[in-house]
């Protein structure tokens, strides 16, 4: 019977392991780019693109991050603010202290079930 249960536990399909919801507070339309090691897609030369999505002023997008995805970041870009000689500006969140913040500290969530929330707001935006 253990050998049953094993096996059923083996042949369930992967499911997401934690979210990350992002919400536009400004009134700019923005692209989102969810980012972890072990992702497989390609996208503005990142390998470890997991979804990218373009979000609406005042909107919100989510994804959730399969199993054994590590190091997530979530990079908030403004394709039509220029920043220090790129023709675009961008903002990377990764998971420190419990949550995502603007920083370049890449941790991990150390459990699976949970939901998390970015908040970008006009400040944030004004920030570069």
């Amino acid at each position: 019977m253990a050998a049953l249960s094993l096996g059923a536990v083996i042949a369930q399909p992967a499911s997401a392991c934690f979210a990350v919801q992002v919400e536009n507070q400004t009134d700019r339309p923005l692209e989102l780019i969810w980012r972890a090691e072990g992702c497989g897609g390609i996208f503005d030369g990142h390998e470890e693109v997991c979804h990218h999505k373009a979000v609406s002023g005042n909107g919100s997008e989510s994804y959730d991050y399969p199993w054994i995805k590590t190091g997530p970041v979530v990079i908030i870009r403004d394709s039509h603010k220029s920043d220090k000689g790129e023709s675009y500006t961008e903002w990377s969140y990764t998971y420190h202290d419990g949550g995502f913040r603007d920083s370049t500290f890449k941790g991990t969530p150390p459990h699976c079930d949970e939901h998390y929330t970015i908040q970008f707001s006009q400040v944030d935006w004004l920030s570069r």
